[in-house]
């Protein structure tokens, strides 16, 4: 029913925070997945982060890999794409519970870039564990620690994420942060 919702208002991108599927290393979820999100995917680019269903293994890494045409560097699924007069900066969280990785340099070298560029107009951020939540997971405080203040400090318009099932919004430091649900 959302999928058909969002395909009927007929979306120039849309944008996922991850756990598509229950176990990224089962095959049979991935096809269902695309089997739902069909009447969507031939309308609009989806531009996934990956979630902890998804990269809870190699197997499931190599997956996601493989369907979105999307590297990991580090280790880590991370990428970045300007659409329209909007850069988008998709972050892998997934080991963020364990240390800071490589990805913190990267990212405010993609907020500069997006700051140098005349072009871009709005930065959005894109990850499945938020800094800010508060349903039964909870906001990361890695996250919040390392990231936040680059969005404050760049401008970030606006900060998706995931990981708990429900829909919230705040403002921080004059950054939106949405929970997907």
């Amino acid at each position: 029913a959302v999928i058909a919702q969002l395909a009927g208002e007929a979306p120039d991108l849309v944008l996922h925070t991850g756990d598509l599927v229950g176990d990224g290393a089962e095959e049979a979820g991935w096809q269902s997945c695309f089997s739902v999100q069909a009447p969507l995917r031939g309308r609009a680019p989806i531009a996934p982060a990956i979630g902890n269903h998804e990269a809870q293994n190699q197997l499931g890494i190599q997956n996601f890999s493989r369907y979105f045409g999307v590297t990991p560097r580090d280790g880590e699924v991370r990428y970045a794409f300007t659409y329209g007069n909007s850069r988008f900066i998709v972050m892998d969280t997934n080991l963020m519970f364990f240390a800071l990785t490589s990805q913190t340099g990267w990212l405010e070298r993609e907020l500069q870039s997006a700051a140098g560029d005349r072009r871009v107009r709005h930065v959005f951020v894109v990850m499945h564990h938020g800094p800010f939540a508060t349903g039964p997971h909870g906001g990361n405080p890695g996250v919040r620690a390392a990231w936040a203040p680059l969005f404050a400090a760049y401008g970030v318009d606006t900060v998706f994420s995931g990981h708990d099932h429900l829909y919230e919004r705040l403002e921080h430091e004059g950054v939106r942060y949405v929970v997907s649900g």
